[in-house]
């Protein structure tokens, strides 16, 4: 039987259309021997990488993956290249970037610096540890970034009212998501603190 040419396709079951399931897809479906059928829970293709258009912000608003970490041997970029996507590298212009309580409302501009600030210190106290001797200069029980950050953030935010605490919390976890980005970990509890 090995080696015996198929007399019909093979039909292969892909689970999933986001980026892994779309390139398994791509790769199998250049070979005549294949029928593919996929499967997508959600009313469209991508996965975590979807682009919403808003017209009330003029322009879009980023709801999953919107960064490519590195070009050399990454198959994502190598599909955005070979798909004419525009892969201009450009700096996060924290102004342009909005805020929105779940009412709508937008988040005021003093409440943004403040979290920017408040984020931006936190991550160069992190910093410091790398160049401070031995664990005992680490502060007791902590011993990630993510842990260090965020009991930072707990007494910050401690006297706010609930609506203030609340936003508060909200962009400092998007600035981790940036953050996570651009050290290419999935949470900030990954990153050791001596060695930030």
């Amino acid at each position: 039987m090995a080696g015996a040419a198929l007399k019909r396709p093979l039909t292969v079951l892909i689970i999933g259309a986001g980026a892994s399931g779309l390139a398994a897809a791509g790769l199998l479906g250049q070979y005549p021997c294949f029928n593919i059928l996929m499967l997508e829970a959600s009313n469209s293709f991508g996965g975590r990488i979807k682009t919403q258009q808003v017209d009330s912000v003029d322009g879009v608003l980023e709801l999953g993956a919107s960064f490519i970490h590195g070009s050399e041997g990454n198959p994502v970029y190598e599909i955005a290249r070979n798909n004419n996507i525009d892969l201009t590298r450009r700096p996060i212009n924290e102004n342009s970037i909005r805020y929105y309580f779940e009412n709508g409302q937008p988040v005021n501009r003093s409440t943004l610096h403040e979290v920017a600030d408040f984020y931006h210190s936190s991550i160069e106290i992190s910093e410091q540890f790398f160049h401070t001797e031995g664990v005992s200069a680490l502060p007791q029980g902590i011993s990630t970034v993510g842990a260090f950050i965020r009991d930072r953030l707990s007494h910050r935010i401690l006297d706010l009212d609930q609506t203030a605490k609340s936003a508060f919390a909200s962009i400092f976890k998007s600035y981790e998501a940036l953050e996570c980005s651009s050290s290419g970990c999935n949470s900030l509890y990954d990153l050791q603190l001596k060695d930030f």
